[in-house]
């Protein structure tokens, strides 16, 4: 199995969150990927920081191990069928995660975040939350 993980559950790694890292303990890092999207958001976020140095080496080093998947022309044609579903249903969600779910959908990934409410209105996609519990 491989995953792709949400922001919130690398904000998550970088606060050393003891269920978290029960759950990595059990994967190798080559399947865990970064979205170009993700790292968006966690560029976004040290930038505004008031600690932007610490926060800049803390997640430097974080995800020196892990693969960058790019935002690429399949996770755009998910990307629309998402979209197009979400707005029919009137379940729309924000347009990141709509990104973040077509990655992980094009590329047949889990997604691991602490933002199921949202996430779980994305038909098929799996979701899962190593924040709650151990596994």
């Amino acid at each position: 199995m491989r995953y792709l993980l949400d922001t919130n559950i690398w904000i998550a790694m970088s606060k050393n969150v003891p269920h978290l890292y029960d759950w990595l303990s059990r994967c190798p890092a080559s399947d865990i990927v970064l979205s170009s999207v993700v790292l968006a958001e966690i560029e976004y976020g040290i930038a505004k920081s008031q600690k932007r140095e610490y926060n800049r080496q803390v997640f430097d080093s974080i995800i020196q191990s892990f693969q960058i998947v790019e935002f690429d022309t399949l996770a755009a044609k998910q990307y629309g069928l998402i979209r197009a579903d979400l707005e029919q249903r009137g379940q729309i969600i924000g347009p990141n995660d709509m990104m973040i779910a077509a990655q992980a959908l094009s590329l047949n990934l889990d997604l691991i975040t602490d933002n199921e409410k949202e996430f779980c209105r994305v038909q098929q996609l799996r979701v899962m939350n190593w924040l709650r519990k151990s596994p």
